[in-house]
């Protein structure tokens, strides 16, 4: 999560700490009244992650809002028209360049 976060990608981010979140809860549910180190540090990291999760959040649904729908964005693009090409003119059956036959093993 932190690496997605420290890149930018913020959506798999959220995703990350989210997962990670559901990872530590259940494990705090049955041993979170105990005084040990690793539910302390537990329990600050699901703090951590989910303070996180929800700045991702607002910030995801901020630039959806930014963005056209997509129902929009599809419409433009079932407009455009691509023609495949490889870049290479189509070969002909009486073309006298023919392949070299492949060696046998």
């Amino acid at each position: 999560a932190v690496q997605y976060d420290s890149a930018g990608r913020y959506q798999e981010a959220f995703l990350a700490y989210r997962e990670g979140i559901g990872y530590f809860l259940p494990y705090l549910q049955t041993h979170g009244a105990s005084d040990s180190p690793l539910v302390a540090v537990l329990r600050t990291k699901v703090t951590e992650y989910m303070a996180r999760a929800e700045l991702l959040k607002q910030r995801l649904d901020s630039l959806a809002r930014e963005d056209p729908p997509i129902e929009q964005s599809s419409a433009a693009l079932a407009r455009i028209h691509i023609t495949p090409s490889t870049g290479h003119e189509p070969l002909s059956t009486s073309s006298s360049c023919a392949a070299p036959p492949l060696a046998s093993s």
